[in-house]
């Protein structure tokens, strides 16, 4: 009885280890997580694939990603967002993680910064319409309204889903 009991203990060991350590596992598990906006247990499997291998971008840019949808914004959740976002854009630069990352810095009190990562967006995709429209909306607010309202024309263009609020910017800021 007990040769048994250790030879299943063993052979449930052997054939779970892998799937505990399966970093594919942890990722999907994070990204259904992540779809069904359960934030927290997003975060903990992105972490597990963070842990088994830190050159994972995607891991890095969806737990920055999730920490910047928990329900309360506080400073610690910011700033250890913008420190995802930083390794995910090393990793592997994407426009998204540069803008996400200008917003979080901008919340922050840092508009400087939010603008070189506005630019940084739209510099490595052109057509990244969220990117111009942020980077609009920071430089009307360093007095650059010329700038901003032509910026915000050309967010509208490459994004029409982002006309409602920028016909609103354009009347209320433009005109």
């Amino acid at each position: 009885m007990l040769k048994t009991f250790i030879s299943l203990s063993i052979l449930i060991g052997f054939f779970s280890t892998p799937f505990l350590n399966d970093i594919n596992l942890h990722f999907n598990k994070g990204m259904n997580f992540y779809k069904s906006y359960v934030y927290d247990s997003a975060i903990i499997e992105f972490t597990h694939c963070i842990n088994l291998d830190s050159n994972f971008a995607d891991a890095w840019f969806y737990r920055a990603q999730s920490k910047d949808r928990l329900p309360i914004k506080d400073t610690n959740n910011l700033k250890s967002a913008i420190e995802d976002y930083t390794v995910s854009i090393r990793l592997k630069p994407n426009p998204i993680a540069y803008n996400n990352r200008g917003q979080d810095k901008a919340i922050l009190g840092d508009p400087d910064a939010a603008i070189l990562d506005y630019q940084a967006a739209v510099n490595l995709d052109s057509t990244y319409g969220p990117g111009y429209y942020n980077l609009a909306s920071a430089i009307y607010n360093k007095g650059k309204y010329k700038e901003a309202c032509s910026l915000w024309i050309k967010a509208k263009y490459l994004n029409p889903k982002l006309t409602p609020i920028v016909d609103q910017q354009l009347k209320t800021y433009c005109e």
